[in-house]
């Protein structure tokens, strides 16, 4: 029941890590709550001694046991409360009730077993000797785990696959878009091979949409969306693909909400994506240590690995592996925690930001992941790897900024809208040198044309993805058949839109039933193009609509606004 619950901390993302981080936490603020209960207990001591009381009760005021079997009330409340309330199945009240009755009861059948309670304390010394045998034991796990499911047949291909997704990265921020040059290290290397100037997501929040990189198909099709968040059985991840063509096969995120094993790690001999502060944060008392450091400007969302630590596990996985080839799969969050930590992490005593301030942070960010990206593919290159791998360079979805920035559109932030701030995401291939191809793309196309188009770059022509190659190994970038129109949709909470986008242009369908909104954009390749010939009919919009979704959802009805 708990692995269900939809929540971006909830308790079940995490490795095996927990195992030892969650009683390790809940040592040192055993230890914490020690020190302050011994210190309530003195004081009391010192009050009573003090005050005109018989000699009987003062006695009693110094007697040890006393001591203990509070002690042991307390201690026992925390220790039951953090475990039933760790699944979060209980409301928080409900479980303290609870906890705090089985600490009563402990306290009276501790009457009378003092001396078996300081036996006890000579345990404690084993607490050390425990915590780092779990910590070596769920490392040796881990890595056992990995060697077992390398076991594999020799590979078909001969490729490396390398597939980067920028989280939360939108398209205008590239100075090719009419954005500023704040990625040098991307621009310089993605100028070698395939530019998609139209290129789209398939929602505008993570979850889906990289589902949708993973598979190649839509959200409506994997399942991987809002309310299940579950891919479906039947539904082919490129982990899954080319783990049975005998590659080495590793997932490497700083998204710990979405991008995470539990939702996408199938097909992956490696996952990492937790960090220490994510186990602590989803254990019982570290979600409470984590709402109240949200007071002092420690907001969840703006902190996480950083790029540079990612990329360190990457390289290690690659190198680790020079007998078969790999397939890399790599999500990074900077962008994201860069701009939502000047947005959240500020104490509650300061005034919020501003949105220049938000935006200004989300640049900043996004020049530092470039710089990494840039040490990242240095060293790819030092190790001759790029000569035998294809990178695939994209984002899930972009941001918006709200009304008060630029043309951005209301509501801001993403998963809100599939306007084209938060649904257009810079696209590109670079095939290995021996035969790469420079080239600019201008048709519209989907990022769920992505494993198609990886599989058939690394020699596999059967076909098992939806969609058509975007470009092939010989060069020719229009394969017959290939996507000029693409299918964005957002079931998220209560939002319910669909898109469709071909020919700079897009056409949103917000709501359903009796309350439909339409709207119909111009999204030119190049800002200041206001040429509005060729605009489609909204009738040709929602019939690809309809084809697109395949009758999974209705077209509105005649007339709606």
């Amino acid at each position: 029941m708990a692995r269900q619950f939809p929540a971006i901390g909830a308790p079940y993302k995490t490795s095996v890590h927990v195992l030892w981080v969650a009683p390790f936490l809940n040592v040192l603020l055993f230890l914490a709550f020690a020190g302050v209960l011994s210190a309530i207990l003195f004081a009391v001591r010192r009050v009573k001694r003090r005050s005109p009381a018989a000699d009987d009760q003062r006695a009693r005021s110094d007697n040890p046991e006393s001591d203990v079997l509070i002690a042991v009330a307390v201690f026992t409340f925390l220790g039951v409360y953090g475990v039933i309330s760790a699944p979060r199945l209980l409301h928080p009240a409900s479980a303290a009730i609870l906890a705090a009755g089985v600490g009563i009861a402990a306290f009276r059948g501790g009457r009378g077993h003092y001396a078996l309670a300081t036996k006890l304390r000579k345990f404690v010394m084993a607490i050390p000797v425990l915590l780092g045998s779990l910590v070596l034991g769920t490392t040796a796990a881990l890595r056992g785990d990995e060697v077992f499911r390398g076991e594999r047949s020799p590979a078909q291909g001969s490729f490396n696959v390398l597939l980067v997704v920028l989280d939360t990265v939108r398209r205008d921020h590239f100075w090719w878009a009419g954005g500023t040059a704040v990625t040098p290290n991307i621009d310089a290397f993605t100028s070698r091979g395939v530019r998609f100037d139209d290129a789209w997501s398939v929602s505008s929040w993570s979850l889906p949409a990289q589902a949708s990189i993973l598979t190649g198909a839509y959200p409506h099709e994997h399942g991987a969306d809002w309310p299940s968040l579950a891919l479906r059985d039947s539904t082919l991840t490129l982990g899954e693909y080319f783990s049975r063509r005998g590659y080495d096969t590793g997932a490497f995120s700083s998204n710990s909400s979405w991008i995470t094993p539990e939702y996408l790690g199938r097909g992956f001999d490696r996952f990492d994506v937790y960090s220490l502060e994510d186990h602590v944060r989803r254990t019982a008392y570290g979600r409470l240590l984590s709402a109240a450091s949200r007071f002092v400007g420690l907001h969840y969302a703006g902190r996480g690995r950083p790029a540079s630590d990612v990329s360190a596990d990457l390289l290690d996985f690659v190198g680790e592996r020079r007998d078969r080839p790999f397939f890399a799969y790599v999500c990074y969050m900077d962008v994201n925690r860069a701009f939502h930590n000047r947005q959240l992490n500020h104490p509650f005593w300061e005034k919020k930001a501003s949105v220049r301030e938000v935006v200004s942070a989300y640049e900043k960010g996004l020049r530092q992941l470039d710089a990494d990206f840039g040490d990242l593919i240095a060293t790819f290159e030092r190790r001759r790897m790029l000569e035998n791998t294809i990178v695939v360079i994209t984002s899930d979805h972009g941001e918006s900024f709200g009304a008060r920035h630029a043309a951005d559109r209301d509501p801001a932030g993403h998963g809100t809208s599939l306007f084209p701030e938060q649904t257009r995401v810079p696209l590109f291939v670079v095939l290995p040198s021996p035969i790469r191809n420079q080239r600019i793309v201008s048709r519209t196309v989907s990022v769920r044309a992505i494993p198609a188009t990886v599989a058939f770059l690394a020699g596999d022509s059967t076909r098992q993805f939806d969609g058509f190659p975007l470009i092939t190994n010989d060069g020719d970038n229009t394969s017959a058949g290939g996507d000029t129109s693409a299918l964005a949709t957002l079931l998220y909470d209560k939002r319910n839109s669909v898109a469709f986008a071909t020919g700079g242009w897009e056409y949103i369908r917000d709501g359903g039933g009796a309350r439909i909104a339409e709207h119909l954009i111009r999204v030119p390749l190049r800002p200041g193009d206001t040429d509005l010939s060729g605009q489609p009919s909204v009738s040709s919009m929602r019939a690809g609509i309809a084809e697109l979704l395949a009758g999974n959802v209705a077209p509105p009805q005649a007339g709606s606004r």
